[in-house]
C-alpha cells in the first residue's frame, strides 16, 4: 500500500507533514487496518490518486469531478484554519504584482494570466469562471495565458514580469505566507473567488467500505491526538468533515463557465 500527500508539502513544512502521516499511519494501525506504509511517497505522488493500492492520499477537487474510468473513494475533506476557508471549503486569491495598478479584476482586461495547471480548480478554472463573465462578447477576457506548473511557478510569473496575475489556492498562499513571508514581497491580494469544497483525503476506489470507515475513525483520532497538534497547527489543519462527492459539482460548474466562455485555449 501506499500514501501521499501532495496538495501542500511545501519544503518549510515538510516535517510537518511526514509528522502529520507518522500520527495518521499510528491510528490506522490501531484500527485494524494492515500493510500501513511508514512513509509518503513523493515520487510523482500528484499522479497517484487513482492507484489502485493507495490506502491514504489527497487530491484536487477538478481531477476528482471531471476524470473518466475509476475514481478514488472520499475519505474525508480536511478544514483549514487559514483566511478564505470556511469548515471545508475553500478559494483562491487573485494575486498580482505589488506595482501593478490594477484594482479589480475588471483592470486586467487583455493582460496575461498565469495558469498553474489545466487540470486545477485554485491555479486555473476559478480564474477563467471569474474573468468570463467580463469578457466581451465574442472575445476572450485576457490576451493570453501561460501554464506554469505550479502556484509557486505562477507567483514566479508574476515576479518576473511574464505575467499580470494569478489565482493561488488560499491554503497555499497562507502556508507561503507563515513559513516564507518575504517571499510573497513582491505581491498584492486583488480579491477572492467563491468558495468550493477543499481537496479531499481519498483512497483507493476498490477499498473495502469497512476500511473506509477505518480509515474516517483513525482520521478523527488523529485530529484529537494531543501530540500531534504541532504538526496539525503547521499544516494549518483544524478538522474534517466527510461531504458527498456531489458537493465537488460546483467545481465542475465553475470550470463549465470559462470553457462556455471559450477561455480553456492557452
Amino acid at each position: 500500500m501506499i500514501a501521499a500527500l501532495p496538495m501542500y508539502d511545501f519544503e518549510p513544512v515538510r516535517a510537518a507533514t511526514d509528522a502529520w502521516w507518522q500520527g495518521l499511519a499510528r491510528a490506522l494501525r490501531l484500527q485494524g487496518l494492515d500493510n500501513v506504509p511508514d512513509r509518503l511517497t513523493r515520487e510523482r505522488a500528484e499522479r497517484l490518486w487513482r492507484h489502485p493500492d493507495l490506502l491514504f492520499g489527497q487530491v484536487c477537487g477538478f481531477p476528482l469531478i471531471r476524470s473518466y474510468g475509476v475514481k478514488p473513494q472520499l475519505i474525508a475533506t480536511p478544514c483549514y484554519d487559514v483566511p478564505g476557508c470556511e469548515g471545508p471549503e475553500y478559494s483562491s486569491v487573485i494575486v498580482v504584482h505589488a506595482d501593478s495598478r490594477a484594482d479589480s479584476m475588471e483592470d486586467l482586461r487583455g493582460r496575461v494570466a498565469a495558469i498553474s495547471a489545466t487540470d486545477s480548480h485554485s491555479g486555473c478554472h476559478i480564474l477563467r469562471a471569474m474573468s468570463a463573465p467580463l469578457a466581451s462578447p465574442g472575445s476572450r477576457f485576457f490576451g493570453r495565458q501561460i501554464i506554469t506548473g505550479s502556484h509557486a511557478g505562477s507567483l514566479e510569473a508574476i515576479e518576473a514580469r511574464e505575467a499580470d496575475v494569478a489565482a493561488i489556492d488560499a491554503i497555499t498562499y497562507s502556508l507561503i505566507k507563515r513559513s516564507m513571508p518575504e517571499a510573497l514581497a513582491s505581491f498584492r491580494v486583488l480579491g477572492r473567488s467563491p468558495m468550493a469544497p477543499a481537496p479531499p483525503y481519498i483512497t483507493s476506489a476498490t477499498a473495502l467500505k469497512a476500511d473506509v470507515e477505518r480509515l474516517r475513525d483513525a482520521l478523527v483520532d488523529a485530529l484529537s491526538d494531543p501530540h500531534l497538534t504541532s504538526c496539525r497547527d503547521e499544516l494549518m489543519i483544524g478538522g474534517a468533515k466527510i461531504v458527498d462527492v456531489s458537493s465537488y459539482d460546483r467545481i465542475d460548474e465553475m470550470a463549465r463557465i470559462g470553457e462556455s466562455a471559450g477561455m480553456v485555449e492557452t
